[in-house]
């Protein structure tokens, strides 16, 4: 990792936005499939005093894809899911 923090942030934030989707968010559709609750006024956005504390640890495995073996990170895939 160039900057282990950079990255341990990026972790940090895809599972807090996971945990706010998957405890607080409801993605709604119209009649069309239009998404109504697309911007950050429509659903749940967690903050750091709402989350628990947690630590990352890292395992770097490089990638062969590449001749640096470098893979980038980013925040967690997280998908919207259905009302129930």
């Amino acid at each position: 990792m160039i900057n282990p923090l950079l990255v341990k942030g990026q972790i940090h934030g895809g599972a807090v936005q996971g945990l706010g989707q998957g405890l607080a968010e409801v993605l709604s559709y119209d009649e069309a499939g239009q998404v109504l609750s697309g911007s950050f006024m429509d659903y749940a956005m967690p903050r750091a005093d709402e989350v628990p504390l947690f630590d990352v640890d890292a395992h770097e495995v490089p990638t062969r894809v590449n001749p640096l073996g470098a893979k980038g990170v980013g925040e967690a895939g997280t998908v919207g899911r259905c009302p129930p």
